[in-house]
């Protein structure tokens, strides 16, 4: 944590100032400590990468979706909620 705070050459630091670094810096390190936040993070985290690799998780529309036997008929789609 310390070499977070003590990094002199950081373009932010420059940018913003030394002051506004560190209050930032402590800032968003005290709000990643709250359990509940966290968790909250995790499952926004955890549905955003599940719909990049299943799009079709995202899916809007009837229950199944459409084809014919051969082209994927039955298959269920899970709507988002």
């Amino acid at each position: 944590m310390d070499r977070l705070f003590h990094y002199p050459n950081s373009l932010l630091v420059k940018a913003i100032g030394q002051d506004r670094f560190i209050t930032g810096t402590a800032t968003i390190v005290e709000g990643l400590q709250c359990r509940e936040l966290n968790k909250q993070l995790f499952f926004k985290l955890l549905d955003i990468i599940l719909l990049e690799l299943f799009p079709e998780l995202g899916e809007e529309g009837g229950e199944e979706s459409g084809g014919g036997e051969g082209e994927g008929g039955g298959e269920r789609v899970i709507k988002k909620s």
